[in-house]
């Protein structure tokens, strides 16, 4: 608990750095920002108004000026961070990401990358060669924003984040962050959507925003900005990877096996903010270990909440069972992930039927202090996850030398093509598959030859949540389910309860103990 303890000693003084840039970059109004002014910001980092025009949070910045502030934020401070980019939408638009940190980590950045694939690697390093490992290698977090077009204020929380980074001057909490931990900033993930979103809002604003949802600049035209360019949700496209924004975000993941993952969306406006720990089903492949570690994420972040009263809420609606999601396929890879989620304006102001009214401004600073508070536990905690994250590839690989159907089989000679398909689509996302001749493995003759997944690999755990038959829901859910069935109530699930990939593609799979991959 030492972060916790920490952080609410920190919380306790002068309003932390919690307002980031609240007279700068315009996060908080004058109630919020009264007695917190003590942050000072360097001048030679440009703010979003300098460089877009208006302040954090007056405006839905428009994909191509998240990607020209960013630049401009590289240019400022090219000693703490890079610009990356990762991929291309279906429209051409470029995927960006920034990376941020201490000078020092942002010279060697090669050698980070190196030393975090190792710890990734699953395997049995010595006790000396872990530490000497851990001592010198940051933690790397990576916080994605706005995977649905229309959940328009995470992105421009990352660039509020990114200025608060880069421009705060001798703040405790930002120095600690930079020197501990690489931060990933993957700003706005789905560009195509937002600019849809943004253009049909911008068509049917008046001289002012209305806070009244049946106005038209809360009704989007379809097929609105949730799905990119072909209209494909890319918040289940994860293991699928069938789009070229997911396609190069799970490249770009591999290239830096984030130790955190942070997945920010908006939900519909009437409700609060949540963040994890998850609701109930858990996947039975997240380790005990994970979600003890979400606890304390999810406790300092409430801690944070709870001295700007800003009310929040979890455990509820939104469950780690369904490997697609962007805080369940890094989970699976061993990350701590999470999914955060902002009551959405929808707009620039909403009113809930509570009669409270909901700004752009604030979804935009509760989706920063939730961030920021993540990166507060990591930096505390560096060595924990560390450790945490290197034990979880490593168990993978031991649970997959044990089990006694360690290896699946598919047979080239039927639907070659969907397994072939099956292989790259494996493979593209960090999970070794070999390819052997003709020959006979569990008992079966393969005359053209067959594809092997190991279950021993550090990926081994995706593996099976990609690959088995059936994903077992916990007995005492679907007990409680039954329950609730017999009442007359609906089931708590929130989305998919199924999704083998060979079954999809109609490919023939076995698995057994013994075959020889010489």
């Amino acid at each position: 608990m030492r972060t916790g303890n920490w952080a609410l000693a920190r919380l306790a003084r002068a309003g932390v750095a919690l307002m980031l840039a609240i007279t700068a970059a315009g996060l908080a109004g004058p109630a919020r920002a009264q007695g917190l002014l003590d942050i000072a910001y360097d001048p030679a980092v440009p703010t979003l108004e300098q460089v877009v025009g208006h302040p954090t949070g007056a405006a839905i910045t428009r994909p191509e000026d998240i990607v020209r502030y960013l630049e401009a934020l590289e240019k400022a401070a090219p000693e703490r961070v890079r610009i990356v980019r990762y991929a291309r939408s279906w429209q051409g638009r470029p995927l960006i990401y920034a990376v941020i940190a201490a000078p020092a980590t942002i010279a060697r950045l090669d050698a980070v990358k190196q030393d975090v694939a190792r710890l990734s690697a699953g395997a049995a390093l010595s006790p000396a060669e872990t530490r000497a490992l851990i001592d010198r290698t940051p933690a790397v977090a990576w916080l994605g924003f706005g995977i649905h077009g229309d959940e328009i204020t995470p992105p421009d929380s990352a660039l509020a984040l990114a200025y608060h980074l880069l421009a705060a001057r001798g703040d405790p909490l930002v120095d600690r962050i930079l020197a501990e931990t690489v931060v990933i900033i993957d700003p706005a993930q789905n560009p195509d959507g937002r600019t849809r979103f943004v253009h049909s809002f911008s068509e049917a604003l008046g001289l002012a925003p209305q806070p009244d949802r049946y106005t038209a600049e809360h009704d989007q035209p379809w097929p609105g900005g949730r799905f990119n360019h072909y209209l494909f949700d890319m918040n289940r496209d994860w293991f699928s990877a069938t789009q070229p924004e997911t396609r190069g975000r799970v490249a770009a993941f591999r290239e830096w096996n984030p130790v955190v993952f942070v997945d920010s969306h908006e939900m519909g406006g009437d409700s609060t903010y949540y963040f994890a720990p998850a609701a109930d089903p858990y996947n039975p492949l997240i380790a005990q270990s994970q979600r003890r570690t979400q606890e304390l994420f999810g406790r300092n972040r409430g801690a944070w909440f709870d001295r700007l009263g800003i009310p929040y809420f979890t455990r509820e609606v939104y469950d780690a069972f369904y490997p697609g999601y962007g805080d369940m396929w890094p989970t699976l890879n061993g990350s701590i992930a999470t999914t955060f989620e902002q009551g959405s304006p929808r707009g620039l102001v909403f009113e809930r039927r509570n009669g409270e009214l909901l700004s752009y401004r604030d979804g935009v600073f509760n989706n920063f202090v939730a961030a920021l508070a993540t990166l507060e536990t990591l930096a505390g905690n560096r060595d924990r996850l560390l450790n945490e994250y290197a034990a979880y590839r490593r168990a993978a690989v031991e649970e997959g030398a044990r089990a006694g159907d360690r290896y699946y089989v598919f047979d080239r000679a039927v639907r070659r093509g969907q397994a072939e398909r099956l292989a790259a689509t494996l493979a593209a996302q960090g999970i070794a598959v070999s390819r052997l001749p003709a020959g006979t493995a569990c008992g079966r003759n393969y005359p053209q030859g067959m594809l092997v997944v190991d279950k021993a690999q550090p990926t081994g755990r995706l593996a099976r949540a990609l690959l088995d038959r059936n994903v077992a829901l916990p007995a005492d859910f679907v007990a409680r389910q039954e329950e609730r069935r017999k009442a007359g109530l609906e089931h708590m699930l929130y989305d998919v309860t199924a999704w083998a990939l060979p079954l999809m593609e109609g490919v023939a799979i076995t698995s057994c103990r013994g075959v020889d991959l010489a």
